[in-house]
């Protein structure tokens, strides 16, 4: 995770429109226990992209959930 995340900054450095690049980059910080960036680049995501993500974002806010209940 801590490899790919400096390329999807890269690319968001470039084109920040690119909605992948966000998601996938919120879903290392995941990986990586950052919980408050994935939760940015979620946000982000979600304000860009609204009707989109309005069928994802339950799915993201289910993997933050899940991983602060980890023991």
């Amino acid at each position: 995770y801590s490899q790919a995340i400096p390329y999807f900054s890269e690319v968001l450095r470039r084109q920040p429109q690119v909605l992948k690049a966000r998601l996938y980059r919120g879903l290392c910080y995941v990986g990586l226990d950052k919980k408050g960036e994935a939760r940015a680049d979620f946000e982000t995501a979600k304000q860009s992209e609204p009707i989109l993500l309005q069928y994802m974002y339950p799915k993201l806010s289910l993997v933050l959930y899940l991983e602060s209940a980890r023991l």
